[in-house]
């Protein structure tokens, strides 16, 4: 009977704990995600001085999360936006137009890329 309990309790908190996790990853990459959205808008607009601004609060608010998403998730998503964060970071500073979208639409496909991976669903149980 004491293994039984000692079980369940471990379950349970194992649960507990990977509820926790996404709950934690969902509310970052939606603040990642709004940020890029706000960067881009600002890009497109040609507002160079406030997308240099905000990518630069971007990269420190990414600098600061991405030892806490390795934790749960691949390495390689976290490289691969840590990689295009400082790209578009540049490409704001040196206003170039082209390319610091495309760095936004990759960073926005790569954060959708995580929550979908990280979403509880059948698939990524099994």
């Amino acid at each position: 009977m004491k293994n039984i309990v000692i079980t369940i309790i471990l379950f349970s908190a194992m649960i507990f704990t990977c509820l926790i996790s996404v709950r934690y990853l969902n509310k970052v990459s939606y603040n990642m995600y709004s940020s890029n959205n706000s960067i881009k808008s600002y890009i497109s607009n040609e507002n160079w001085s406030e997308a240099a601004k905000l990518s630069e609060k971007f990269s420190k608010d990414w600098d600061m999360y991405c030892d806490n998403f390795s934790l749960f998730v691949n390495h390689t998503l976290i490289d691969d936006i840590s990689i295009e964060e400082h790209k578009l970071q540049e490409y704001t500073k040196c206003q170039n137009k082209d390319e610091a979208l495309a760095s936004s639409h990759s960073i926005e496909f790569l954060i959708e890329r995580v929550r979908k991976l990280e979403k509880i669903n059948i698939q990524n149980i099994f």
